[in-house]
């Protein structure tokens, strides 16, 4: 915070779940919001949503301004289940879409034939912004992975051209260097 540089800072609270360590969090947030900084500051906590109630929500809600929160999860139930342990019904996902609307969906090789589906739902649950990745160490460039991503990116497509007001997630946009992309355009 004291470099003197032309850079705002900003912190981020992410893998494993950051609320397991709620009091750190707090605490750093404290010691923050009780300086005066040269450069602006903020912070932002990516979580699997399953701890955020009563104090973690009243708190995230009393600083708003210097908190941004984004929700991972992975599709419908059975997607997100399936990627993390049957977490779906834990989660207020109310809460996170009306206050924070931004989702992280990460799209693992039991879940990639229903990409274009978890995307829509997570969109129809009121998230703005859903940003989706590709599991590592998955060969995402294998045939079947191709032809099922191909297939998916369309639908998407689709739903996209048929609902304009909607942000599209940054899947479209994926950089595919690390798959074979004269393969992906001959799968469709």
């Amino acid at each position: 915070m004291n470099l003197d540089d032309d850079y705002d800072r900003v912190f981020e609270f992410f893998g494993g779940e950051p609320f397991l360590e709620f009091e750190k969090i707090v605490e750093l947030h404290d010691f923050l919001s009780s300086k005066k900084w040269s450069k602006k500051w903020s912070t932002i906590i990516t979580t699997n949503g399953t701890l955020v109630h009563g104090k973690i929500i009243n708190w995230l809600l009393e600083h708003k301004k210097t908190v941004q929160v984004a929700l991972s999860i992975d599709g419908t139930p059975y997607m997100h289940n399936t990627n993390r342990s049957n977490s779906y019904d834990l989660i207020d996902f109310d809460f996170f879409a009306k206050t924070y609307s931004i989702a992280k969906m990460t799209v693992s090789s039991k879940t990639l034939p229903y990409l274009s589906e978890g995307i829509i739902h997570i969109h129809k649950l009121g998230f703005k912004v859903v940003t989706a990745n590709l599991a590592f160490g998955v060969d995402w460039s294998n045939d079947n992975n191709l032809s099922i991503f191909a297939t998916e990116l369309h639908k998407l497509a689709d739903f996209y051209i048929d609902n304009p007001e909607i942000s599209p997630s940054n899947i479209m946009d994926l950089n595919i260097k690390d798959i074979e992309f004269s393969k992906l355009l001959n799968v469709y």
